[in-house]
């Protein structure tokens, strides 16, 4: 094939990938109320660029907890997001409370509790043909104005009627601003065509010519095939993997949107947030 004619298709490709980029970030854009200039500062210090390991727990039956991270918000007080999975009831009438420790010890004295506001995930429980009772979401925390800045962790309390349980999170450390220049991350999932090694290859190629320089995905019922590639990318920095485990499965009777995939990619954009400009996530 002539040169010409590969670069044209990849101009089509690239305009079409922007484009399809571009309607995610606008979904999820309110969501992050994200700011990238330099006098918006969440009031911890960036230290490292290093991620938790997290795994879901559960709270109580149908409210499970899975991440959090620090969100700066614009002319607000910055907030604490945690990624959770709950059934209807829980949205409607559970009541959370969010508790700022100093450290893991710290007495009563030191403890600062806020309320908490559970919200769904846009489009986490749609689906024509199928009913979920579990259904993507967030607890959002407010970062408490009168707070130290070595507020080292995050207790979750939560009561629905007679159901009540609480889970407690060392809070990650939050980058003031991104680095220079302009950075891209992807967020992702392997599914559909991607049982295909070489389709993997040729995705994560053609994404970083169209400057992504970092990919971030969940992944769940793999081949050695494709760890195979996968490892490669790891081992070259360019892929962080996460094996995304639900903490039930249908045979519990619990159903969730495409095994909580939008729980997955909410806790991505919240973990690359303070290291990359914009966070896309196409298919």
């Amino acid at each position: 094939m002539a040169p010409t004619i590969i670069l044209s298709s990849l101009r089509l490709r690239a305009v079409l990938v922007i484009l399809a980029c571009s309607l995610v970030l606008m979904t999820w854009s309110p969501l992050l109320n994200r700011h990238t200039d330099a006098t918006v500062h969440f009031p911890l210090s960036f230290t490292s660029h290093t991620f938790i390991n997290y795994k879901w727990r559960a709270v109580y039956e149908n409210l499970y907890v899975y991440s959090v991270y620090p969100v700066p918000q614009w002319d607000t007080i910055p907030q604490m997001h945690v990624v959770i999975l709950a059934d209807d009831t829980n949205y409607l009438s559970a009541n959370c409370s969010c508790r700022y420790h100093h450290s893991r010890t710290a007495s009563r004295a030191a403890e600062i509790t806020v309320p908490g506001k559970l919200e769904m995930l846009p489009n986490s429980n749609v689906s024509p043909t199928q009913v979920f009772n579990i259904i993507s979401g967030r607890l959002r925390c407010p970062y408490p104005e009168e707070a130290a800045l070595n507020m080292a962790s995050l207790q979750i309390l939560c009561r629905e009627g007679s159901r009540s349980g609480e889970a407690t999170f060392r809070i990650p450390v939050a980058a003031s601003r991104p680095p220079e220049p302009l950075t891209f991350a992807h967020c992702g999932v392997l599914y559909g065509d991607y049982h295909n090694p070489g389709a993997i290859i040729e995705f994560i190629e053609y994404h970083r010519l169209m400057g992504v320089s970092a990919f971030f995905w969940n992944t769940w019922r793999m081949e050695e095939k494709q760890k195979q590639v996968l490892r490669y990318y790891q081992q070259a920095g360019i892929l962080h993997l996460t094996e995304w485990v639900l903490p039930f499965s249908p045979a519990d009777g619990k159903y969730v949107y495409i095994d909580g995939q939008m729980a997955g990619i909410y806790d991505c954009l919240l973990k690359v947030a303070p290291f990359y400009d914009y966070a896309v996530q196409c298919k």
